[in-house]
């Protein structure tokens, strides 16, 4: 059997998590930006990647069964900060 999910320490671009079906390159760059976004490792300018441990626990507290329940976490969010 042939795994090719990647190892949960193993760095990723942005274009590699949009090749695994999450958010664009642009819209992780916006994020970094705003806020919002996964967390990310920075080494000098330009080099930006992402640890698959830290994509996958964003993917995680960013799942909703339905719209109620997405509005009162984004309520919750607001009270914290």
């Amino acid at each position: 059997m042939n795994d090719t999910s990647p190892d949960i320490n193993q760095l990723l671009t942005a274009g590699e998590i949009a090749d695994l079906g999450g958010p664009s390159r642009r819209t992780l760059e916006r994020l970094r930006q705003e806020g919002g976004g996964p967390p990310y490792v920075r080494w000098g300018v330009k080099i930006i990647r992402y640890r698959v441990s830290d994509y996958q626990a964003w993917l995680a507290a960013n799942c909703f069964k339905h719209l109620a329940e997405e509005r009162v976490s984004a309520r919750n969010a607001g009270k914290r900060g």
